[in-house]
């Protein structure tokens, strides 16, 4: 169990170092039913604060390995994920 534990820490020890940590969450992730012009402006307020974040690319490389379907995660919207990693299955078919 102590292993599983150190793992899972050292897994998101990233975080500690993030330019988001302490925000409100509502920077990163859209209300219900956010479209338009207000979503992209909350995703252009967010991928702002990721573009100086230090640990961005940690960020985004985790967003992506765990298939995380919602907010801005290493200055990428939920599009712009699963535009990347439905790439490889368009190029297959």
């Amino acid at each position: 169990m102590r292993h599983y534990l150190s793992a899972l820490l050292e897994a998101w020890a990233w975080q500690r170092f993030a330019a988001c940590r302490g925000l409100d969450s509502s920077v990163f992730y859209s209300p219900p039913g956010e479209r338009g012009r207000a979503k992209r402006r909350r995703d252009l307020k967010a991928q702002k604060i990721c573009a100086g974040c230090s640990v961005r690319s940690q960020c985004a490389d985790f967003a992506l390995r765990h298939g995380e379907r919602f907010g801005v995660w290493g200055g990428m919207s939920e599009n712009e994920r699963c535009a990347i990693l439905d790439a490889p299955r368009r190029s297959a078919t």
